[in-house]
């Protein structure tokens, strides 16, 4: 998946996300820009930048980073600081993650530089890492490739196998998926002696879909005209970080 770089964008507003995602975390306009530079669902996206900053455009506190600060505020990213960073790290410092997506690892700094992007800037530096998440996902969003993904993201290697990292970002896309595709559920009205329903299919319609490999129930929901939500109040036993392929989903 190649970089994309900035172009003009819908309002960030659309549909309220935007709303959504600054009750909860920071720079939340550059969380949905990148997400659509990137090519990534918006719930993966505040996912990622809820898991390593918060959204927060500030250093990490890698061990024996350049900036780390153990105990004290976090050091806030700047153009001089990030330059400081790589100048120091080639000379043999230890790195820290910069930014909403935290970028860490030197390479990552030369292939920002290659795209035009700046570390810097919070729109730019989390299209890196989505990107990069998204390279390691290889199309594959459903929770257990996000688990996967994120572990590479995070680790570099699966050779220890799916790490908590990787469960708390999918976790965390699970959640987002709801907060932002979710509407309050509709208040029934109460049937009339007219009204009939098929036996065992509380949703009237007697619609169901089978889990397909790589599906999401935000995918499900996108693909069906519906939001999740929805899915959840059809189907309150419904797991959606653990879907196992072919469980039937009842749709309204």
């Amino acid at each position: 998946m190649g970089l994309v770089r900035r172009l003009p964008t819908r309002s960030d507003d659309e549909g309220g996300c935007r709303d959504v995602l600054s009750g909860r975390l920071h720079n939340a306009p550059a969380i949905a820009a990148a997400s659509r530079r990137a090519g990534v669902p918006l719930s993966v996206a505040a996912a990622l930048a809820e898991v390593e900053s918060g959204g927060r455009n500030v250093f990490g506190n890698d061990r024996g980073g350049v900036f780390s600060r153990p105990g004290r505020p976090d050091v806030p990213v700047t153009p001089e600081r990030v330059a400081e960073l790589r100048r120091r790290v080639a000379a043999g410092e230890t790195s820290n993650g910069i930014g909403p997506a935290q970028i860490t690892w030197p390479p990552f700094f030369d292939r920002a530089d290659a795209a035009g992007l700046d570390l810097a800037d919070p729109e730019d530096n989390l299209t890196l890492g989505l990107t990069i998440l998204a390279e390691h996902a290889r199309g594959d969003l459903s929770p257990a490739g996000l688990e996967r993904a994120g572990t590479l993201y995070n680790a570099g290697t699966l050779a220890g196998g799916v790490t908590d990292y990787g469960r708390r970002l999918a976790r965390a896309a699970a959640a987002w998926e709801e907060r932002l595709s979710g509407r309050p559920p509709a208040r029934s009205e109460a049937a009339g002696p007219s009204a009939s329903r098929h036996d065992g299919d509380p949703t009237g319609t007697g619609r169901t879909h089978r889990v397909q490999p790589g599906e999401t129930l935000w995918g499900i929901a996108r693909d069906q005209g519906t939001d999740v939500a929805t899915l959840r109040r059809l189907n309150p036993g419904i797991v959606p970080e653990r879907m196992a392929v072919g469980t039937p989903v009842r749709l309204p």
